[in-house]
């Protein structure tokens, strides 16, 4: 199903394309917010895969938020995928035939980005400032790999056959699995490009693996690096580090890094000074400091009830962690995890989860508690108009990060 938004027939300046499944939706609003405050003309294309009539009304609620109907084409897709595994590499795929696709607009540049990304001004730079900028992509140089092959694509197919390159053989053939992230991607528009797509297109038609498009990327950049201007992002540029780069182009939530995202969702929006920054204690990261109060569990009244909980949830979580999926999971954390806290306004529980930032901005606070160094696990506060009004397959939304 294509929903087709009325565009001005004048040539844009840029086309977004974002793959997604429902599970990422809460990251939705972040981007967008974004896109629309950084850049002056562009274009959305946005595919969701099996979205329900509960996914479909939030998207449109926040396009209507956004005032973004008009920018925005909605392709919703019906694939259904065999495993997760097969669920992953499909979605991943589809940055290729979406750039491929958007070719046909009448736009100057392309760029893809996985939903959880946060632009910000200085990506636009990029092209506006780089006259000869072609393409620009997050590409490892000093990757092992990329080292053994000397940037031959040859002869990175041909070492895939040597056993000490077994474990990183690819699925197309290659030791360039890892070597580039594929979920940030910008070109332009040129007959290059459209030649550089289909072959990327031709790429990940062979395998539905989730490496398939990351390797491909690298296999292009190999091959087009004498006939495009590429630029090479690096990780720390999209705030993939320890440290902030100078400049910052974007925010892109990944491999686990989630603080500077969060952080900069609820630091740069003034809707979080209602949270209550008391309740769970100001040494809560993603927590805005307003006072050096100590928060230490020893010292709480709820220890002892929490500690009694707290061994329970992560024996009967870990227990079942193999045999059930992260939904059933989290629907079990729901029925077990509540702990009993006379405190006006929430319900607590015990969960191996974090909040989503979509969760986040539903009023959800926590403060994640060490048990001897080896396990972590979560205290949750979460609202009552939340837990009240929300089901339990919202619910997964709002924790499921």
């Amino acid at each position: 199903m294509i929903k087709e938004p009325p565009i001005n027939s004048d040539r844009v300046e840029i086309t977004f394309c974002i793959s997604t499944t429902p599970l990422y939706l809460h990251f939705l609003y972040e981007i967008l917010f974004s896109i629309r405050d950084n850049f002056p003309s562009f274009v959305v294309h946005l595919m969701v895969l099996q979205p329900n009539s509960k996914d479909i009304a939030y998207i449109d609620a926040t396009l209507n938020t956004l005032n973004l109907k008009n920018r925005v084409k909605l392709i919703f897709e019906d694939y259904k995928p065999i495993s997760y595994s097969d669920l992953r590499g499909y979605i991943a795929n589809r940055r290729a035939y979406m750039m491929f696709e958007a070719l046909k607009n009448n736009t100057k540049f392309i760029c893809y980005s996985d939903i959880n990304t946060i632009f910000l001004s200085p990506f636009r730079d990029l092209y506006i400032n780089n006259k000869n900028l072609e393409a620009a992509i997050i590409f490892d140089k000093k990757h092992y790999c990329i080292r053994e092959c000397k940037y031959s694509l040859e002869k990175a197919y041909k070492l895939s056959s040597l056993r000490r390159y077994r474990k990183g053989r690819g699925p197309l053939g290659t030791i360039l699995k890892g070597t580039s992230l594929a979920g940030l991607q910008l070109y332009k528009v040129s007959m290059k490009l459209k030649s550089y797509l289909s072959d990327y297109v031709d790429l990940v038609d062979v395998s539905n693996s989730w490496f398939a498009s990351q390797e491909a990327l690298t296999i292009l950049y190999l091959k087009y690096k004498n006939a495009i201007n590429f630029h090479i992002i690096d990780e720390c540029n999209v705030g993939m580090s320890n440290f902030l780069p100078s400049p910052l182009i974007a925010i892109y939530r990944k491999k686990g890094r989630t603080h500077l995202y969060d952080e900069y969702v609820l630091h740069s929006n003034p809707l979080y000074s209602n949270l209550d920054q008391e309740l769970l204690g100001p040494s809560n990261p993603l927590l805005p400091l307003n006072n050096r109060a100590h928060f230490s569990l020893l010292n709480n009244r709820f220890a002892s009830k929490i500690y009694c909980e707290l061994i329970r949830i992560i024996f009967l979580s870990f227990a079942q962690l193999e045999a059930i999926g992260i939904k059933t999971l989290i629907s079990f954390m729901l029925d077990y995890g509540k702990i009993s806290f006379n405190v006006k306004g929430y319900a607590f529980y015990l969960s191996p989860f974090y909040p989503s930032t979509r969760g986040i901005r539903n009023g959800i606070l926590f403060k994640s508690i060490s048990i001897c160094s080896l396990f972590n696990i979560n205290l949750l506060a979460i609202p009552h108009d939340a837990e009240s009004n929300l089901s339990k397959s919202q619910f997964i939304y709002l924790l499921s990060n």
